[in-house]
C-alpha cells in the first residue's frame, strides 16, 4: 500500500511546472520493526533484514508449501518480509469510525490512514491547515528462500514483503515560503513502457535506458554527476543483468574504472513490496542524504556472473548528494526519479518570507537565493530545524546538513494534545524519553523550536496538557514528575435564538408536567439561570399562579416562560430509550402493546387499572420486541449460517441481506435461501 499526498496552498502563486518538488514529510511501516523512517535507516545501516517465516496471523503456509514447483496451488516460499505490528488493531474512534465499520475495513486502508496522519505529524502540518486546502491524494515470481539476492549469483527470484509508506509533497517554492521542513527535492520524473518483449514479465534494456535518459533530459541534468542509483534489483536471473547493463550504459559511459557508480536497493532488506517498493526506495535515499551514509548491500557475496561489475563500473564508492531511483512493474512499466539533497546556503535562505515579501530567485540547482535588503527579520516566520523535527531559526550542522539552534533562557509553553486523556499522558512521557535520548547522544534540543512546533504546527485535539519551562533539564523533569491531569477543551458553543409566535401561552401551562422529576429539575435549572441574569421573579412560581394573578401574557414574562418550558420538553424527548419495559407496538390511536420484565409489566398494569384504563397481560411465553429476545439472537444467526451453506436445488434466494458487523459476520443475500 502506498500513499502520496501533495499539498498545495491555494493562496500561493502557481510555480513553474518544471520546478523541483520538495519532499516535506515521510512515514513508513515495514518489516523488521522499521515502523518509522529513522528505524528504517538503522535497519539498513546495520545490514539487517526484515525477513521472517510467514506468520500464522497471515495464513498457514505449511498447508500450501511444497518443494515441487510443478504442483498447482502451492507456494515454494516459506517466508517473506512482514510488518511486525498486529494489523488487526486499529484506533477507530481517533479516525471517527464506528467500531462496526472499522471491523470490516480492509487492513490496508486502516494502515493507510495511520500512515498519512504520521506523515502529516512528521512534516508538521496540522489537520486544521489541511482542512479545506487544495490537496491531492494518490493512493495506490517468488524465490524459494523468500529473499532477494539482488545482483548475486544466488539470484532465483524475489522475496515478497509487506509495507506502507506516505510522502507529502509540495512545490519547492511554496515549501520554502511556508517554512516547511524539506527532507529532499525531486528534480525530475519519467515513466514509459517496455512494449513488446519475449514474455509479459521480461524487461527491456532499451526501455529502461530510455526512461532514465528522458528523465535527465527533462531536468536538464547530466547523468555523470549522479554517483548513486537506488536500483530496482529484484534478485532475478533475467531482470538483474538487464537493469545493471542499462544503468551502466547511462551513468558510467564517461567514467574511469576508479570512478565507479554506486548501486543499492531497499529490496535486499525489506523484500519486494510491489506497489510500495518505489516509495520505499525514495525514503531510503532521502535518509542516506541526511545521514551522509549509504547502507551496505545485504545478501551480496558473489556477483551474478551475467553482471560485469568491474567493466560496467558499478562498485560501491563515494557518498553523493544526488541519486536516481529505478522502479519497474512486472507488466513492463518503467519509472525513474531524480532526488537531490536540499541544502540551504544559510539560515535566512530557507524561508523566503522577508519583510513581508516572497523571493522567487534561485540558483542553477533549484536552491533559493536570499534577497534580504536590510537586517529586519520576521519573528513569526518559522525556519526549518531538524532537531525533534521542529521549526526554528538556526545554523546548519556541517555533519548532517540539518538545521539546529540553541535556546535562550526564556520560559516557554509546551502543549500536547490527543483525543483521549490517557494518550496525552503517554505522549508526555514519550516526549521526556525522546529529549533524554537526544541529550545522551549530545544532540541539540531547541526549546523555542519545540515550543513553536507543538503549539502552532501540530493538530489540536480535545484533551490538552501544557507546561512551561526555561531549560531542557527543567522541561524533562517537569514532564516526568508533574501530576497535573490533561483537561478537556471544548469547542466554542454554537448559540441559537428561539422565538416562537405570540399568543400561544396560557396561565398554568405545563403545570401538569411538573409531576415528572426530569422536567421539574430542568425547569428549576432554567429558573436559576434566569435569576443569575437578574430576574426578580421565579419561572416555577409564575407557572403555578391562577388565571387572575398570572402575568403570563406580559411579554417580559411570556417569552422566558414559553422558551424554558419548550426547552425542558425538548430535553425530555431526547432522553435515552430502552429500559425494563418498552413500547413494543402501537396498535391504534387507543391501543398499545408494552413488553419487558415481568415485574415492570405488572407495575404498569396496576397503575393503568387504578387510573381507569383497560389493561391485561398477553398469554405469551416470551417478552417479544424487547431485550428478552437478545439471548436468541446468536442461535438464530448460527441457524442462518448453516442454512446458507446448504445448496438445495429449486429453492429461491432471499433478497434481504443479514449482517452482524460487530463480529465481522456478513450473510450476503446470495448466501441466504428460503423455502
Amino acid at each position: 500500500m502506498k500513499v502520496s499526498v501533495e499539498t498545495i496552498r491555494a493562496e500561493r502563486p502557481e510555480p513553474d511546472a518544471s520546478f523541483p518538488i520538495a519532499i516535506i514529510g515521510m512515514s513508513c511501516k515495514f518489516s523488521g520493526g522499521a515502523t518509522y523512517p529513522e528505524k528504517l535507516c538503522e535497519l539498513c545501516e546495520q545490514g539487517k533484514s526484515g525477513w521472517s517465516e510467514i506468520p500464522s496471523t497471515r495464513f498457514n503456509y505449511r498447508a500450501f508449501h511444497d518443494e515441487n514447483r510443478e504442483k498447482v496451488g502451492i507456494t515454494i516460499a516459506q517466508g517473506g518480509h512482514f510488518i511486525n505490528e498486529d494489523i488487526v488493531k486499529f484506533d477507530a474512534t481517533f479516525f471517527n469510525f464506528s467500531h462496526e465499520v472499522a471491523s470490516i475495513m480492509d487492513p490496508q486502508i486502516r494502515l493507510q490512514l495511520e500512515s498519512v496522519f504520521e506523515a502529516t505529524e512528521n512534516t508538521v502540518i496540522s489537520l486544521e491547515r489541511l482542512e479545506g486546502s487544495n490537496t491531492s491524494v494518490f493512493a495506490g515470481v517468488l524465490s524459494d528462500a523468500g529473499k532477494c539476492y539482488a545482483w548475486d549469483d544466488r539470484a532465483s527470484g524475489y522475496g515478497r514483503g509487506e509495507g506502507i509508506t506516505t510522502l507529502i509533497l509540495k512545490p519547492l517554492t511554496q515549501a520554502i515560503a511556508d517554512g516547511d521542513s524539506i527532507r529532499a527535492i525531486i528534480r525530475g520524473t519519467a515513466v514509459n513502457q517496455d512494449g513488446k518483449t519475449p514474455t509479459i514479465t521480461s524487461p527491456s534494456a532499451k526501455a529502461q535506458e530510455d526512461v532514465i535518459r528522458e528523465c535527465y533530459r527533462r531536468a536538464s541534468l547530466n547523468p555523470k554527476d549522479t554517483p548513486y542509483v537506488e536500483a530496482h534489483m529484484t534478485g532475478t536471473m533475467v531482470g538483474d543483468p538487464i537493469e545493471a547493463k542499462a544503468i551502466s550504459s547511462i551513468f558510467t559511459k564517461d567514467r574511469t574504472l576508479g570512478d565507479s557508480m554506486i548501486v543499492g536497493s531497499i529490496k535486499i532488506n525489506l523484500g519486494h513490496m510491489e506497489a510500495t517498493s518505489g516509495l520505499a526506495g525514495v525514503i531510503k535515499t532521502v535518509l542516506a542524504f541526511e545521514r551522509g551514509v549509504i547502507p551496505p548491500s545485504l545478501n551480496f557475496d558473489r556477483p551474478n556472473p551475467a553482471i560485469d561489475l568491474e567493466n560496467w563500473k558499478l562498485k560501491p564508492q563515494g557518498v553523493p548528494r544526488r541519486a536516481s531511483v529505478n522502479n519497474f512493474g512486472y507488466g513492463g512499466t518503467n519509472a525513474h526519479a531524480i532526488l537531490e539533497a536540499f541544502k540551504p546556503i544559510d539560515s535566512q535562505r530557507h524561508s523566503l518570507r522577508q519583510n513581508g515579501r516572497f523571493s522567487n530567485s534561485f540558483d542553477e540547482h533549484g536552491n533559493p537565493v536570499p534577497t534580504l535588503t536590510d537586517n529586519t527579520s520576521d519573528a513569526n516566520n518559522p525556519v526549518v530545524a531538524k532537531s525533534l523535527d521542529c521549526h526554528s531559526e538556526g545554523k546548519e550542522s556541517e555533519d548532517s546538513g540539518r538545521v539546529t539552534a540553541s535556546s535562550t533562557e526564556v520560559s516557554r509553553i509546551f502543549l500536547l494534545s490527543s483525543k483521549e486523556s490517557d494518550v496525552t499522558n503517554r505522549m508526555r512521557l514519550d516526549l521526556a524519553r525522546c529529549i533524554r535520548a537526544r541529550q545522551v547522544a549530545a544532540e541539540n534540543v531547541d526549546l523555542a523550536s519545540l515550543s513553536y512546533t507543538l503549539y502552532a504546527r501540530r493538530s489540536k485535539f480535545p484533551w490538552r496538557f501544557a507546561i512551561s519551562a526555561d531549560s531542557v533539564d527543567g522541561l524533562v523533569t517537569t514532564l516526568e514528575t508533574i501530576g497535573n491531569k490533561p483537561v478537556m477543551v471544548r469547542a466554542p458553543p454554537l448559540i441559537g435564538f428561539v422565538f416562537n409566535g405570540q399568543g400561544a401561552q396560557w396561565a398554568a401551562m405545563g403545570r401538569e408536567m411538573f409531576v415528572y422529576e426530569i422536567l421539574s429539575k430542568a425547569m428549576a435549572e432554567a429558573d436559576s439561570i434566569l435569576r443569575f441574569f437578574g430576574a426578580d421573579w421565579s419561572l416555577i412560581d409564575e407557572l403555578h399562579k391562577d388565571k387572575t394573578t398570572s402575568r403570563v401574557h406580559h411579554p417580559s414574562f411570556s417569552q422566558p416562560l414559553r422558551l424554558s418550558l419548550q426547552l425542558a420538553l425538548k430535553y425530555l424527548s431526547t432522553l435515552k430509550r430502552g429500559g425494563q419495559a418498552v413500547i413494543a407496538c402501537i396498535n391504534s390511536h387507543s391501543s398499545v402493546t408494552i413488553s419487558g420484565d415481568e415485574s415492570a409489566i405488572e407495575e404498569i398494569e396496576k397503575q393503568l387499572k387504578e387510573n381507569g384504563h383497560f389493561a391485561r397481560k398477553l398469554k405469551v411465553q416470551a417478552a417479544y420486541h424487547s431485550h428478552h429476545m437478545l439471548p436468541m439472537a446468536d442461535d438464530n444467526l448460527r441457524s442462518l449460517e448453516r442454512s446458507s451453506s446448504q445448496n438445495k436445488p429449486g429453492i429461491t434466494r432471499c433478497t434481504a441481506p443479514q449482517s452482524l458487523a460487530v463480529k465481522s459476520i456478513i450473510l450476503r443475500n446470495w448466501e441466504l435461501r428460503t423455502g
